[in-house]
């Protein structure tokens, strides 16, 4: 196997390492699995990190001194480096067992691994569409939010993706304590095959949708194969979908012509407040407690011996539409905050059913939802 040797622009180069390191494993189950792959490909470098789940591929501008090559390099190690390399261009060799890097008067060796046991990497499934990378992040970042951050619950640590025959990709993704539901446009064929009409996609493969470069995110699927693939500004992710069914939660949420009671806020006024309110509930297992009427959205919490408490009313403009005049929810107040903080407009609807009934909350522009559920209220204490 020929070594390999190549001179790159320092920017690109430390870019396309750091892009790649991301998806290096925290515990990788085999030495070479934290590795970086460095691969001649024509007129690039490309650099391959891999986790038995999810592959990364970004490609870096290159000139090179032999044809062809391979490396694979400690990626923890590579990207330590790259991250002080001074401004000058990189050269790296391959040569034997070890690989020097030289930039400017900076030299480093490290020792390389055995590229022939490196695995091979899911390939790009076939391109079903594309949407525009900046919306397509944005609503990444606001859906993600409210996936399972507990692996162990499989399910619901993915993003349902579905595509629609109207031109429309709905994300949907929940924790059992909220919900996020979100629908942009789409460009893209899908055939006759409603096999390729849903994916239940790791909420982590989505989390760097930002760092895909400009322009169109292309999206790829294989059904089959359960692989998706996202590819962009010289960067792709595979990752393998999640094969368990995920609950239906376009139909769970109470619908606005349910609701009991209406709040309109200001979405910077509540969110200030909710977050005033955590200098003092600081264990996770203490509440927010809300009431919300027509004098306003009352808000009081603490630690519950009686040591640091606050309490807040913010003006909201409330509206009855049952018998009550006023609603009170135990809430968890950091589940709040991120709702809050996920939406995408200054000012929102609340519409609230019953004490034990999400909180549905729906940005003034159109498109997007997240609902909180009620806790039960702390032990010993009235609601």
């Amino acid at each position: 196997m020929t070594d390999l040797q190549f001179t790159a622009p320092r920017e690109d180069f430390t870019q396309a390492v750091a892009w790649v390191a991301r998806s290096l494993p925290t515990k990788p189950l085999t030495p070479i699995w934290a590795g970086i792959r460095l691969t001649a490909m024509g007129g690039d470098v490309l650099m391959s990190a891999f986790d038995s789940e999810t592959s990364a591929e970004v490609t870096c501008s290159a000139e090179f001194a032999t044809d062809g090559g391979v490396s694979v390099v400690s990626g923890r190690l590579l990207a330590t480096i790259a991250k002080v390399l001074p401004k000058k261009p990189v050269q790296f060799r391959h040569e034997g067992t070890v690989a020097q890097i030289v930039c400017g008067a900076a030299e480093f060796t490290l020792p390389t691994m055995n590229a022939a046991e490196y695995p091979q990497l899911p390939g790009m499934p076939e391109v079903i569409g594309g949407v525009e990378a900046s919306a397509f992040a944005d609503a990444c970042a606001r859906v993600t939010v409210a996936a399972s951050k507990d692996e162990a619950v499989q399910k619901l640590s993915g993003v349902q993706l579905q595509w629609t025959p109207e031109g429309a990709l709905r994300m949907a993704a929940s924790d059992r304590y909220r919900v996020a539901l979100l629908e942009m446009p789409w460009q893209g064929t899908l055939g006759d095959d409603p096999a390729l009409r849903t994916a239940l996609v790791p909420w982590k493969s989505l989390g760097d949708v930002g760092r895909l470069g400009d322009g169109d995110v292309r999206v790829a699927f294989d059904a089959d194969g359960g692989v998706f693939g996202l590819a962009g500004g010289g960067r792709y992710v595979t990752t393998r979908v999640i094969n368990e069914e995920f609950p239906n939660l376009w139909g769970a949420l109470p619908g606005a012509d349910r609701a009991k009671h209406r709040a309109r806020i200001v979405v910077r006024d509540v969110a200030e407040a909710v977050g005033r309110a955590l200098t003092v509930i600081q264990d996770e297992k203490q509440r927010l407690h809300l009431t919300f009427s027509g004098d306003g959205l009352a808000m009081r919490g603490g630690n519950t011996a009686g040591f640091g408490q606050w309490s807040e009313v913010v003006d909201v403009d409330y509206e009855a539409l049952g018998q009550d005049n006023e609603i009170q929810f135990w809430v968890n107040p950091r589940y709040l905050l991120d709702g809050l903080n996920a939406l995408p407009s200054d000012k929102a609807t609340l519409d609230l059913t019953a004490y034990n009934q999400p909180i549905v909350m729906r940005p003034e522009t159109t498109g997007y939802t997240h609902a909180v559920m009620p806790t039960k209220a702390p032990a010993g204490v009235a609601l």
